[in-house]
């Protein structure tokens, strides 16, 4: 069935500090933030964990996760939201999207297989779409530290930002960081803005 939360959700577990092996999740997520005190809002979405501090192997995630509102929420991963330990050999077929009126997007950090990674990632891929407005990639939303190897996205990245404003860190694999070995993109890049376009990479 559906999930609905706000921190710390995976299809399989919210947060983990272990190894997980050979394991999968299809999931329906709908994530949301309960105020507009920063304290509170949404983060750490992930189609298997929400937040990981431990390797993940041979493990991977299919179905969708959305916002249910235009608030901000971050740290969204067809995989894992937040990443600080190995990840190896798994992939998401995860579609991250926007809200179901289509008009409000997660806000940052958002990749299809990582939101926000800060450990090696190593023969592993993402087949998903990812929407939403900055630090926004096909594998990983924003590299802090990790190391990319032997990985590739091939789904489409979509910026969603008022009509008006300046669009950074978007990219086909990564939206920010660095650390890429052997990797690939071939996803197509969308931005709807009469702004102009900083930090955009295919």
């Amino acid at each position: 069935g559906a999930i609905k939360g706000k921190r710390k959700v995976g299809g399989l577990v919210g947060y983990s500090s272990a190894l997980i092996f050979q394991s999968f999740a299809d999931v329906e997520i709908y994530a949301y933030t309960e105020s507009l005190d920063r304290s509170r809002y949404g983060e750490k979405i992930g189609g298997l964990v929400g937040e990981s501090r431990g390797t993940l192997q041979e493990c991977h995630a299919t179905g969708i996760i959305v916002p249910m509102e235009c608030l901000s929420i971050s740290q969204v991963g067809g995989l894992v939201g937040y990443n600080s330990s190995a990840i190896w050999r798994s992939y998401a077929s995860v579609d991250i999207g926007e809200s179901p009126n289509g008009n409000c997007a997660f806000s940052d950090e958002i990749g299809g297989l990582v939101g926000i990674n800060k450990s090696h990632i190593e023969e592993s891929f993402a087949t998903g779409s990812v929407a939403g407005k900055t630090d926004l990639g096909g594998l990983v939303g924003r590299n802090n530290g990790g190391g990319i190897i032997n990985s590739y996205a091939i789904g489409m990245v979509k910026s969603r930002l008022a009509s008006d404003v300046d669009y950074f860190d978007i990219g086909g694999l990564l939206g920010s960081g660095g650390n890429v070995f052997t990797s690939y993109a071939v996803g197509k890049i969308e931005v709807n803005s009469n702004g102009s376009l900083k930090r955009v990479g295919g």
